[in-house]
């Protein structure tokens, strides 16, 4: 059987998930979620699935072990977010621990550095989030410019660098999301199916498009603020609803 032939079938096994969940048979959504994560180990939106279904049943370690497996191989930001979810620690401080555990499973991979770095400001453990983007931020993308200006106003309430980081986080690389294969469609959220061009089994994580400017964009310090929110699809500072589409004009050749 093909790659592309076991993702099909463990995106099938996802949507039977989802519809014995909705009907509350709960043993065998999580029967289904074990079997698509099993069968392309990868692939995040089952892992995700089976860990919280897993973490519902009371399972939290085995739900762990789901997160930290597939970490080791494919890094993701809802992965982390997961982490954060099974965390037995209610607080900032705990949850931040257990994705410094997670991102030892995968230490210098970009997203552990970057999930470190997003705890860490949460918990406003400040040298320790300047220390994982300082690894990351020899080419920033937006989300590390996001994440640089509020290390700047929270740690030194350095407005002017926060206002710095916003201007290189409008002109960054675009966060990675959910793209389709066949419209280029970019979504916040994975799905089975394409919510613009109903293909099956076509979304690709990855970078979208960098979006055309019609005219030149004069950043001022009334502006700045606005430009974290207008950074793609990332939840943490998108301003996007959870399975917002959002129409990217890809850059074209003249």
């Amino acid at each position: 059987e093909t790659d592309s032939g076991r993702l099909r079938r463990a995106v099938i096994l996802y949507q039977r998930s989802a519809a014995a969940e909705s009907d509350g048979k709960l043993n065998d959504a999580l029967s289904f979620a074990k079997k698509a994560n099993n069968l392309v180990p990868g692939f995040v939106p089952a892992a995700v699935r089976n860990a919280r279904l897993l973490q519902g049943a009371g399972k939290r370690r085995k739900a762990a072990s789901v997160i930290e497996e597939i970490w080791v191989t494919n890094p993701h930001p809802q992965l982390a977010e997961v982490m954060e979810e099974l965390s037995s620690g209610v607080g900032a401080q705990e949850k931040m621990r257990a994705v410094e555990k997670l991102a030892s499973y995968n230490k210098d991979h970009e997203e552990s550095h970057l999930a470190i770095a997003k705890s860490a400001l949460v918990a406003e453990m400040w040298q320790e989030a300047r220390e994982h983007l300082t690894e990351v931020s020899d080419v920033p993308s937006a989300r590390v410019c996001r994440y640089m200006a509020e290390l700047e106003d929270g740690e030194n309430h350095d407005v002017e660098a926060s206002r710095e980081w916003l201007k290189k986080a409008a002109i960054g690389d675009p966060d990675s999301a959910w793209n389709c294969t066949h419209c280029g469609q970019v979504m916040a959220d994975w799905e089975p199916v394409c919510n613009h061009c109903e293909s099956f089994d076509s979304l690709e994580w990855r970078t979208p498009p960098r979006v055309t400017r019609l005219a030149p964009v004069d950043i001022s310090a009334d502006t700045t603020e606005a430009a974290g929110d207008a950074a793609l699809v990332e939840g943490d500072g998108s301003g996007e609803s959870p399975g917002t589409t959002i129409d990217i004009k890809p850059n074209v050749d003249p």
